[in-house]
């Protein structure tokens, strides 16, 4: 009985340390220092290191902390955090996701890809992975037509034969899976404004790969529409992100569309 008491006083204390260290990185993040924020969170990951909470939070406040620590290191120690509760539990939704935003804004396009395609084969539906999919569908060929030199400012479909054939054969199905991810989550969500910028971009994209001037001119008039359908839907602030110790904290944001252009008259 002394040896079972013992354990449990022990497992008890225990627990309360971890959430302690909670408490603390939460009201840490939530009053503006990641810093102290992450530090508490690894104290949190080390009093129980199998736990997955502590490790969510810790690659959150990583992954979104402002903070004066260089980004680069930031990034890789976040994706580090995410890795080591998918070790644990490969099939955790948050941190497939959290870990592919961060390879993205590190600069890791094809490894955020890689992460979107395995939380949509775990979740067809996931929204965000859906968008997400969108947004590397068109940047990955639009940072290779950058690359390769082309003009994107000048109208018409890329002139040089052998280049648009190229990168139409590299990036065509790419480009095919964002715009269908893209659809999908605006079917599901009609207010989804950013599904839509990023579908006039990929159309735009589509548009300089085009055979013809003709098709061309067809892709740019489906580009304007989903501008136009965008601007009129509302737009929603972004909510303050306060944490809460005791549950998992929000999905790491996306990447914000840029300004889009406007429509042709």
């Amino acid at each position: 009985m002394k040896l079972i008491a013992f354990i449990l006083i022990s497992a008890a204390a225990h627990g309360q340390t971890t959430g302690e260290f909670l408490r603390l990185g939460a009201t840490a993040y939530n009053n503006g220092d990641p810093e102290s924020a992450v530090g508490h969170f690894r104290k949190a990951v080390a009093a129980d290191p199998r736990a997955p909470l502590p490790r969510l939070h810790l690659a959150y406040a990583l992954a979104t902390g402002a903070s004066s620590q260089d980004e680069r290191e930031r990034a890789t120690q976040a994706i580090e955090a995410y890795k080591g509760l998918l070790a644990i539990q490969p099939r955790n939704e948050a941190a497939i996701w959290g870990a592919g935003v961060v390879l993205l804004k590190a600069g890791n396009a094809p490894g955020a890809l890689a992460h979107c395609r395995e939380l949509r084969k775990l979740n067809p539906a996931h929204s965000e992975a859906l968008y997400l999919t969108g947004v590397i569908a068109w940047m990955i060929p639009f940072r290779a037509m950058q690359q390769a030199g082309v003009k994107l400012a000048e109208p018409g479909p890329l002139r040089d034969d052998a280049l648009r054939r190229r990168l139409a054969a590299e990036h065509s199905a790419l480009i095919l899976e964002g715009r269908q991810s893209l659809e999908r989550l605006i079917a599901a969500d009609a207010r989804r404004h950013d599904a839509m910028d990023f579908l006039n971009l990929i159309y735009r994209n589509e548009a300089r790969l085009a055979d013809s001037d003709e098709e061309y001119r067809q892709r740019h008039v489906l580009a304007d529409e989903w501008i136009t359908k965008s601007r009129a839907v509302g737009r929603e602030p972004r909510p303050n992100v306060r944490i809460d110790p005791a549950v998992p904290p929000p999905l790491v944001p996306g990447p914000p569309p840029p300004p889009p252009p406007p429509p042709r008259a």
